[in-house]
């Protein structure tokens, strides 16, 4: 299933007419090389499972949720990607299988930009933007993914981000 996730990104940007190699420099590296405008980049996919996020709670229930323990797992997970990106630019790929976690997806992304600028935390300078998408973003609404920058984006991937957010 994680290999859908690729699949399903690498067909995204391919629809957004972008160039697409699929493990560009073997299992070790990004999952996907991406071009387009002249431009490169590299993308390193994280996928979700159910099971990422629900906690048991007696014989029948499930936990919702943990909001700051999903912020925290996103973060945790954005940041591991970073050193399959050290080829060039890079952007984060994140797949959810089942839950609605975009607003905790912009959450940590706003602490990871806040932590960059406060000096917490040294990101990669080639860092472009992260992007969020879901099965049930899928099913129920309009914008079907979000993309947040990990810092002031230039031309021409400030289009590439925003045309990520029209699919």
């Amino acid at each position: 299933m994680d290999y859908f996730a690729e699949i399903r990104f690498g067909l995204m940007f391919a629809h957004l007419r972008f160039e697409t190699a699929f493990e560009p420099f073997g299992e070790r590296g990004p999952d996907l090389s991406i071009s387009r405008d002249g431009q490169r980049a590299y993308v390193e996919v994280r996928r979700f499972r159910s099971e990422d996020r629900a906690e048991e709670i007696g014989d029948e229930l499930k936990a919702y949720g943990n909001p700051s323990k999903d912020i925290k797992r996103i973060i945790d997970r954005i940041i591991e990607k970073f050193k399959q990106l050290d080829c060039g630019n890079g952007i984060v790929a994140l797949w959810n299988d089942h839950d609605d976690w975009e607003l905790e997806f912009e959450f940590a992304m706003n602490d990871i930009r806040l932590e960059s600028s406060n000096g917490i935390r040294q990101l990669p300078a080639t860092l472009l933007f992260s992007v969020f998408g879901s099965a049930s973003l899928y099913v129920r609404r309009r914008q079907r993914f979000y993309a947040e920058p990990f810092q002031q984006l230039s031309e021409p991937y400030v289009t590439w981000a925003e045309d990520l957010k029209k699919l």
